[in-house]
């Protein structure tokens, strides 16, 4: 198997699965369920020891619609106190720019974020995890703070006066944290 490709791997003993990019979409209503809101938890910390990531996150986008067969996640128009009117984005892509500045419903670090990360280096379980996360999930944030350093840079066209410039800038590589430890 080639070294990028994802899938079932015996590294030294241990098999896991390698995957750029692991992303898992559920209806927002099911936080309106105590017994979803009790066993999501359980889930994402069984979910992130199998995958061992660097960084996982639970976050609630607004502006989503289920298909009429129920399987597929529509982006939709006239969202409010979203920035183009449209369905919120998340802020993790198979593009890592680092660690959202925005606190999600749960987070998981794990190497090499743990060791930058003040107050989650000696919090991290058997597999080099660290969990923010409440007991139960709901529809507000873990109220965890992302370290400065660590946090995306935001994005943007700051300053095109001219169609040029602005094409060079949307064509520019993104701008990474101070800590990007990869």
């Amino acid at each position: 198997m080639p070294s990028h490709a994802h899938g079932w791997r015996k590294v030294g003993g241990v098999v896991r699965y390698w995957a750029n990019f692991v992303e898992i979409a559920l209806e927002a209503s099911v936080l309106e369920d105590p017994r979803w809101c009790a066993h999501l938890p359980k889930a994402f910390s069984a979910i992130s020891h199998q995958l061992g990531p660097f960084y996982g996150e639970a976050r609630l986008l607004r502006g989503y619609e289920i298909s009429r067969r129920g399987a597929l996640l529509i982006r939709t128009q006239g969202v409010p106190d979203t920035p183009d009117g449209m369905s919120e984005r998340s802020p993790v892509s198979p593009w890592w720019t680092g660690v959202p500045p925005e606190p999600a419903i749960a987070c998981v670090i794990g190497a090499p974020y743990a060791e930058h990360w003040p107050g989650r280096k000696g919090r991290a379980d058997r597999r080099a995890l660290s969990f923010c996360q409440p007991a139960a999930w709901g529809r507000d944030g873990a109220g965890y703070a992302v370290p400065e350093d660590l946090a995306q840079r935001p994005a943007g066209n700051s300053g095109a006066h001219t169609l040029q410039e602005a094409l060079a800038q949307q064509n520019a590589p993104p701008s990474l944290p101070p800590v990007f430890p990869f």
